[in-house]
């Protein structure tokens, strides 16, 4: 196990180290035509803080009056905030259900080590699937649906005492997940444009704070009190929730449109 943490720890440090060599902090150009109007509308950037508190509250106030904005932002807090449970609780619920098994640590610590290895394989090539396929909402619907079943995966593997099952739902759930970061990004972006995405990801993550909280917390609640297949139902109850919520929003391509109208004007 420290082997494979140690090793964890030089490949991040060197990607650390290659990313601070060779891309600046920011492109030469903006990466869009719709991009390039945000920049330009863009005033002179104050250092006034009572300023940016009333333009970022302002603009929290314009979004949270669309519906899309609220759900997604939901979805980028919660989601990812689904594998804390894993992290925090696995160890537990295992012991506790696992009865007739050994080795149970080793084996919470595999699977949650198989969790962050899709994790870093699902945003390695999430870059690629957006660019390939830029249906964000699709996307996310995918995402939050795979999520789901590696929730009702764990439940199932909790319930039936399979381990496989465990390895398994901690192994689809870290790969949705990388992906799903991305694509809920881009779909924040697109359905916020031309919003400062400053002000938008901060309230993302401000939720993804508070689910980072709820899911474990409430899980050791129901762990103690109900037992270890309680524990699931958490994130299990709210990426079902999640799913029906993004089904029932319409999403607007902001970000796209401008660019279209864009190269409309060019020709």
């Amino acid at each position: 196990m420290a082997s494979l943490y140690g090793g964890l720890m030089v490949v991040n440090a060197g990607l650390f180290v290659y990313s601070v060599a060779f891309f600046k902090s920011r492109p030469p150009t903006p990466p869009s035509d719709a991009q390039e109007k945000v920049v330009l509308a863009q005033d002179v950037v104050t250092s006034d803080v009572q300023t940016l508190l009333k333009s970022f509250w302002s603009t929290v106030k314009l979004l949270c009056s669309l519906p899309s904005f609220v759900v997604v932002c939901f979805i980028f807090g919660a989601s990812p905030a689904v594998i804390k449970t894993s992290t925090i609780l696995l160890s537990s619920m295992l012991q506790k259900r696992f009865t007739s098994h050994t080795k149970l640590n080793k084996h919470a610590g595999l699977a949650l080590a198989t969790a962050y290895a899709a994790y870093s394989l699902g945003s390695l090539i999430a870059g690629h699937i957006v660019t390939k396929f830029p249906y964000y909402k699709q996307l996310v619907t995918c995402c939050v649906v795979a999520l789901f079943g590696t929730c009702l995966l764990t439940t199932i593997g909790i319930a039936c005492e399979n381990i496989y099952a465990i390895y398994a739902a901690m192994l689809l759930q870290g790969f949705s997940l990388g992906i799903a970061g991305t694509a809920t990004y881009e779909l924040l972006v697109e359905i916020t444009y031309p919003e400062p995405t400053t002000f938008a990801s901060l309230v993302g993550m401000t939720l993804f704070g508070i689910f980072r909280l709820i899911y474990p917390i409430a899980g050791r609640e129901l762990l103690e009190r109900v037992g270890p297949i309680a524990s699931t139902s958490i994130p299990l109850i709210t990426t079902f929730l999640l799913f029906i919520s993004i089904l029932s929003v319409t999403t607007d391509y902001r970000r796209q449109l401008a660019n279209v109208e864009s190269q409309r004007l060019l020709e």
